[in-house]
């Protein structure tokens, strides 16, 4: 959760204790009762496991990473399609979900006061990992992974220093005008967000090198 207002929550999980319950809870439209509710607050964790009844809430601001899939089952959506309500899969969402659901306690954890200048595993499993990363000065890992995506959620500037086969191939910077040049090294594409700025700098890097795999990755903090 990046921002989020007070009392703000999140639709994770749901309350009924059995299919049987689930299923009547759904055809009858029972929503108030069937739908779960979780205070969350900024800084706070979501994993959405396969099976989890979830919706985002108005306010929120949050960073959501996934898995690639083509498969989203709808079980209550109130927004519109070229003017038209969207395609719901009742009895394919009464199939999947889970019962009962992963308790509160259990599906919101903190990612706030970490260790400062380290790779902090916020969740793993088979298909991806997941760490948060607080750049206090200057901060250098291994890029020991076969694809990473980093996005910087907070700061006034980043540098990144892109290391192939322990060599410098190129620097990342933010210019003065708030847009970022790719300086030296290898062949590179730098993805940047609509509303590009200063004060919310979030930057995506991929497709490094050309002499080789990417092997490290050097955040700093731009002093301004």
């Amino acid at each position: 959760i990046m921002d989020a207002p007070e009392n703000a929550t999140l639709v994770i999980g749901h309350n009924a204790k059995t299919k049987e319950e689930l299923a009547s809870m759904i055809h009858e439209g029972r929503w108030s009762e069937f739908i779960r509710e979780i205070p969350v607050k900024k800084g706070d964790f979501i994993q959405i496991d396969p099976g989890t009844v979830h919706a985002i809430k108005g306010g929120l601001l949050i960073l959501e990473t996934q898995q690639n899939s083509d498969i989203t089952y709808r079980v209550y959506d109130d927004r519109l399609q070229n003017g038209k309500p969207r395609e719901l899969h009742i009895e394919k969402s009464i199939d999947v979900i889970t019962v009962p659901a992963k308790s509160v306690e259990d599906s919101v954890t903190s990612a706030t006061g970490l260790p400062e200048n380290q790779l902090n595993e916020l969740y793993a499993c088979g298909y991806y990992q997941i760490y948060k990363l607080d750049v206090n000065g200057t901060c250098s890992f291994a890029q020991n992974y076969p694809f990473l995506l980093m996005s910087v959620l907070e700061g006034s500037g980043i540098e990144a220093t892109l290391v192939a086969h322990g060599h410098v191939c190129g620097r990342v910077e933010l210019k003065t005008e708030g847009y970022p040049e790719v300086r030296g090294g290898s062949s590179r594409r730098v993805y940047l967000p609509k509303g590009w700025s200063d004060e919310s700098v979030c930057l995506h890097l991929c497709g490094i090198g050309e002499g080789g795999a990417l092997t490290a990755v050097r955040w700093e903090e731009i002093q301004r």
